[in-house]
């Protein structure tokens, strides 16, 4: 009799990690997010990944309510270079940002 194996999930290898995101380029992606849509949208912040998401969508509603303290700032056309610096300054990494504040 032939046995057949059981389904083995792949391990998930923990030194692979990404870099962590840097200031300017979190807040070089939200930019581009305003300029591509008039809608608002929701910053996250959840574990030093930069997590976007459209106001009305499902993933909006699913992510703030497991990381309600994630969320950062919720942005629409108004938005302004230094409100997105503000907002981001504490949660990202960047030695030019903070040598000049």
């Amino acid at each position: 009799m032939v046995s057949i194996p059981k389904k083995v999930p792949m391990p998930r290898f923990r030194g692979s990690r990404k870099p962590a995101t840097q200031l300017t380029d979190a807040i070089q992606r939200i930019l581009t997010r305003a300029k591509s849509s008039p809608h608002p949208f929701a910053v996250f912040v959840n574990g030093g990944a930069l997590v976007l998401s459209n106001m009305n969508s499902l993933h909006f509603k699913t992510f703030h309510q497991r990381y309600p303290d994630a969320l950062i700032a919720i942005y629409g056309p108004g938005l302004t270079v230094t409100a997105v610096l503000d907002d981001l300054r504490e949660h990202f990494p960047d030695e030019v940002a903070h040598d000049h504040a």
